[in-house]
């Protein structure tokens, strides 16, 4: 995979998500501003708010600043069933590809 800078990452995570900068500052704690900021990479942002953005968008902190390319699932706050109803939907959804 190509290097994606950070502020590119965050973006493309917003989007995928399909939530606007606004949605996005408020649920983290920043203004809208700062947030653009750190997506048009005029700023970067605090290790705090690293973490609420890999929260937020389920990611770890490694895939947002380029150290990993693995786009993980963060499934910490979930119990074992709904764990494996999210296995089972990938599951279904890789069978579906080929």
């Amino acid at each position: 995979m190509k290097y994606i800078e950070l502020g590119k990452r965050i973006q493309k995570l917003r989007k995928d998500k399909k939530m606007t900068q606004k949605q996005v500052a408020e649920a983290i704690g920043i203004s809208a501003s700062t947030l653009c900021g750190y997506e048009s990479e005029d700023k970067l942002p605090p290790y705090p708010t690293l973490l609420k953005l890999a929260k937020l968008y389920g990611v770890s902190t490694d895939y947002l600043i380029g150290l990993s390319t693995d786009n993980t699932l963060d499934v910490s706050d979930l119990n074992d069933d709904e764990i494996n109803a999210l296995r089972t939907m990938i599951d279904v959804l890789r069978k579906k590809k080929k």
